[in-house]
């Protein structure tokens, strides 16, 4: 598997390690500059150490688009990559990772395309279970060395916290939507009554938001066929009156 962007020579699970570019893999090579700065480098200083220190990153399969690149260094962020040319692979469900604008991706290249949710998922599932078991064996082994030389990184770094961070932002931002609207178990979260979100399930997530919805038609004498325009303030705060009155009725836990 080569081409002129990056040669990857391993195969599926095998760890190779990438080059960072403002150009090419804008995202994480921000990321790493800040992080630098942060350990008290200058900016030129960390700049320089962020384009040359390759990153590791752990290869797995999508049946659908070949082979891609999970981020396993630094260990505190997430990121996809496209091991054919390097680039990083936005995910507009991902804060860090916008869809890019059609001009931004030239023509000569391999486009560069947002990952649904339903494909991050399916790729957790197939590397939960090996990498868990991984991580479960090397709590083990830390447990049973002496507290002097304890290495926590290297249990927290593991990629399998990686992928649990990567699971809990698909689990809060995944999207739910009625007619004119859309509801997350993030904006669940942020609401003043702290909801045990997680004890919801799809099912009731996505009628929770078409019932919000419909409430707040019926409260505005609007048909039920009508668009609610979430721009207008006085519609938004209504619709968030009605959220919350239905999350009473169906009496979601609380912590």
């Amino acid at each position: 598997m080569e081409n002129a962007e990056l040669t990857v020579h391993e195969e599926e699970g095998d760890f190779f390690k990438i080059s960072l570019s403002e150009k090419e893999t804008p995202q994480a090579f921000k990321r790493r500059v800040e992080e630098l700065m942060l350990s008290g480098l200058s900016e030129g200083e960390a700049r320089h150490n962020a384009a040359t220190t390759p990153v590791a990153m752990e290869l797995f399969y999508d049946c659908g688009r070949g082979m891609f690149a999970i981020e396993s260094e630094p260990l505190l962020h997430i990121g996809i990559f496209n091991p054919y040319t390097g680039f990083e692979i936005p995910n507009e469900n991902l804060p860090a990772f916008p869809r890019p604008k059609e001009s931004s991706v030239s023509a000569d290249k391999i486009p560069i395309v947002p990952v649904p949710v339903h494909l991050l998922s399916i790729l957790l599932d197939y590397m939960w279970q090996e990498e868990k078991k991984s991580w479960e064996e090397l709590v083990f082994e830390q447990n049973r060395t002496k507290p002097d030389e304890y290495d926590p990184h290297a249990v927290t770094g593991h990629v399998f916290h990686i992928m649990k961070e990567l699971s809990e932002i698909l689990l809060l931002d995944t999207r739910f939507y009625s007619q004119s609207t859309h509801l997350t178990r993030r904006m669940l979260e942020e609401l003043p009554s702290s909801l045990q979100v997680r004890e919801i399930g799809n099912d009731r997530m996505q009628q929770i938001a078409e019932l919000a919805e419909q409430f707040t038609k019926i409260k505005l004498h609007m048909p039920p066929g009508s668009h609610l325009d979430m721009e207008d303030q006085d519609i938004a705060e209504i619709w968030r009156e009605e959220l919350i009155a239905i999350l009473h009725s169906q009496d979601i836990p609380q912590h």
